[in-house]
């Protein structure tokens, strides 16, 4: 994700650390960023310290079912069971190829939907091994933290609750304290293309907001214009009276740049809950803003529901309602991980 690698290279770099951003797979660049491919862990042995940044790295879930496709496809691995071992010695393992000076830290992570794949005797033993030797995990959600705290034995290490990495991205620009004459919106997730373009055109007729389309998903954009694209995105968020989304990550960088957003994710959906829309419920939990998730039940919006859904978020921002504290539960939220990162971090 752009954004989670972005935080990353500011918050280093703001730090004085001398650092690199390091992939296992995709581009070695993409926008403004420049990635150092990693084909062989051996290479990672003269760093002095290792740091797992966000999403589900250190997920078996992730390593399982999302890791081996990559890793097949462009035949760096000749099977799912070939690539999941190669997930599991970069991911779980890195340790036995380090010098025992180095340190691990696993920061932001997500590891929902991991408990199926820790039933598997020889990734269990990976995942404790995990545990045991790296320094510190801080987890983004109090799920992820209560599986770990669950399975852990005694000897692991200090593993303690944090909040998503690209929070730690800095705004753009000033804001206005009530934002433009328009509202920004992107769907990806939930909403069918077409079902999310009717629901904003409803929100715009009742609230008398002009409707802003963001294509978010880096996949969507032409790759040479990638940095430019996702700033001018930041500086509509930036500008914006609220926004509406099913993509997570849209979320989470709508209220880096002080603008609210409401998400709408699928009800009991639990085959796509963990990577799609249960991280979204938790991350409104933990903001303390639950009337902004909206569940709806299907991808496809029925004839006449883009009306209530509309009425709906319109009513929340005509009600008088304090969205102002949801942005400050965020901001306590984002201050506290900065903070947390930084005292491990520290040499």
């Amino acid at each position: 994700m752009y954004s989670v690698d972005l935080a990353a290279r500011s918050f280093f770099s703001d730090r004085g650390f001398s650092f690199d951003l390091c992939v296992t797979q995709g581009a070695a660049g993409l926008g403004d960023l420049r990635f150092r491919k990693i084909d062989d862990t051996k290479q990672l042995r003269d760093y002095g310290a290792i740091v797992f940044w966000g999403d589900f790295q250190n997920n078996p879930m992730w390593g399982r079912r999302y890791f081996p496709f990559q890793e097949i496809k462009h035949g760096r691995a000749r099977s799912p069971e070939h690539a999941f071992n190669i997930w599991r010695d970069t991911y779980l393992r890195i340790h036995r190829v380090l010098p025992d000076s180095t340190r691990i830290h696993s920061i932001g992570g997500c590891f929902l939907g991991a408990h199926p794949y820790l039933d598997d005797p020889e990734t269990a033993t990976a995942m404790h091994e995990f545990l045991e030797r790296t320094d510190d995990i801080v987890v983004r959600d109090p799920e992820s933290l209560q599986c770990l705290l669950d399975f852990r034995k005694a000897g692991a290490c200090d593993i303690s609750l944090g909040f998503d990495v690209a929070s730690l991205l800095h705004p753009v620009a000033h804001r206005t304290p009530q934002g433009g004459d328009y509202f920004v919106y992107a769907f990806a997730r939930t909403l069918n293309e077409a079902d999310g373009h009717c629901l904003a055109k409803a929100v715009g007729r009742v609230t008398g907001l002009r409707p802003v389309s963001i294509d978010w998903l880096t996949s969507r954009w032409p790759r040479h214009f990638t940095h430019r694209a996702f700033r001018r995105n930041l500086a509509l968020m930036r500008g914006a009276a609220f926004a509406i989304t099913d993509v997570y990550h849209f979320a989470i960088n709508c209220m880096v740049q002080g603008t609210v957003p409401v998400c709408l994710s699928l009800r009991s959906n639990e085959d796509r809950g963990a990577l799609t829309e249960h991280k979204k419920e938790l991350l409104y939990r933990m903001i303390e803003c639950t009337a902004l998730h909206i569940e709806v039940q299907s991808s496809s919006i029925l004839p006449g529901e883009e009306c209530r859904l509309a009425e709906r978020i319109a009513q929340f921002f005509d009600s008088g309602a304090n969205a102002g504290s949801y942005l400050a539960t965020f901001e306590r939220l984002r201050s506290r991980l900065s903070e947390q990162v930084s005292s491990l971090l520290r040499p």
